[in-house]
């Protein structure tokens, strides 16, 4: 299956259980409680095994937002992952986002944001770096759910790692436009479903582009603590040298809600 078109039935299934109504029982007109200025979650995920084969991957990471009534919205991500196999690291990648929004609640927000990647082991990447500015769309609200767009004008910075050889890739600087659409939905009180796409291409040369598609499943199993399962789809048309240009993520762990 091509990866334009797994992008494509994800984005159109999320979308059919955008438009699906809540779960039996639930009455999407009943008062709300007021939410929480403050949102701070935390995650967490373990893969290992022993004997036959040494294996560990540790996962974690954090989020902050502040929601100031509706007229801003500050929030803050970290993640990471590392792993080691028979002793040997295989995996060593960070990143961290930071996003402000003007008006949150309204049908158009404007917004700023900068974000950091890091991952010198998979992607070959030293650090990448963007950021920029842009407005939001937000098309379809509903008790159960919402679904938005946005487009932003950004400035992507890209530094590789060394090669073998000893030589190190040029660094590259790129103006893009970035597409996002985003699906939120939630399934009664204990599940929600999130889905984020997003279409990066270099800002005069769209046959040169980033796509990412992050989906994530949420369950919540005792008090504040829940279930997550996210899958996360990378396509980067011009890679380093070596590096393939799809990548994908499929990880369970869990949150914690505070």
């Amino acid at each position: 299956m091509k990866p334009h078109m797994s992008i494509a039935r994800l984005a159109a299934l999320a979308w059919a259980l955008l438009s699906a109504p809540g779960i039996a029982g639930q009455d999407p007109g009943a008062e709300k409680p007021a939410p929480d200025s403050w949102k701070v979650l935390v995650d967490l995920g373990v893969d290992a095994s022993g004997g036959n084969r040494s294996l560990t991957i540790i996962r974690g990471g954090f989020g902050i937002t502040y929601l100031r009534t509706d007229r801003a919205e500050f929030d803050l991500q970290g993640a990471m992952r590392y792993g080691e196999d028979e002793g040997s690291v295989i995996e060593r990648q960070f990143r961290g986002s930071l996003k402000f929004d003007l008006n949150p609640a309204d049908t158009w927000s404007p917004f700023l944001f900068a974000s950091a990647f890091r991952d010198p082991i998979r992607r070959k990447l030293a650090f990448r770096s963007e950021g920029g500015g842009g407005v939001k769309y937000t098309f379809l609200t509903r008790p159960t759910g919402k679904a938005s767009l946005s487009l932003a004008a950004i400035w992507s910075s890209e530094h590789f790692t060394e090669e073998p050889d000893g030589n190190r890739p040029k660094e590259r600087d790129e103006a893009r436009w970035s597409w996002r659409s985003k699906i939120n939905k939630q399934f009664g009180a204990a599940v929600s479903l999130e889905q984020v796409t997003f279409f990066q291409p270099v800002w005069d040369q769209w046959s040169d582009h980033i796509v990412v598609a992050q989906t994530s499943l949420q369950s919540r199993v005792a008090g504040r603590v829940s279930v997550v399962i996210r899958h996360e789809y990378l396509h980067d048309e011009t890679p380093a040298e070596g590096v393939m240009r799809d990548d994908w993520n499929l990880t369970v762990g869990f949150r914690l809600d505070l």
